[in-house]
């Protein structure tokens, strides 16, 4: 993926770039951009839950490189750092996060949970991958 200067980045790198909508119109991606999350590794995201409740779409960031699964509440707007601006955070060992979904309210508390894919999990048989379910009461 490149970034707004148009420069790629190097393999498994990247930005993701938030545009709160409707956008009609053209423009340069600085111009339209609301906010962006920039990574040196593979991201796998989802923006269409709520996990804390508060009403805003917020935004899940798998980073199965570095087996890290991270959350950032909306409203968003401007640059989060992945070290330090997450406002969830879930590691583990192998390649967790190497798929992120929100998968409405399963539990009934009013949140969305959402489920992260761990590619190459053993629990099932060697290297047959894991779904985890992460209720927003557990968090």
């Amino acid at each position: 993926m490149s970034t707004a200067d148009g420069k790629i980045r190097g393999y498994s790198s990247g930005t993701v770039y938030l545009v709160n909508g409707p956008y009609t119109g053209t423009g340069t991606i600085s111009s339209v951009v609301d906010a962006t999350v920039s990574s040196t590794s593979t991201i796998s995201m989802a923006l269409d839950g709520d996990v804390d409740g508060d009403g805003a779409d917020d935004l899940l960031l798998g980073r199965p490189s570095s087996s890290v699964v991270q959350g950032f509440f909306g409203p968003l707007a401007g640059s989060f750092s992945l070290s330090t601006s997450a406002d969830l955070s879930i590691s583990s060992t192998g390649y967790l996060g190497s798929s992120v979904a929100f998968v409405g309210d399963q539990d009934g508390d009013g949140a969305d949970d959402f489920a992260c894919g761990q590619y190459g999990d053993d629990i099932g048989g060697t290297d047959a991958g894991a779904v985890h379910l992460f209720f927003n009461a557990d968090l």
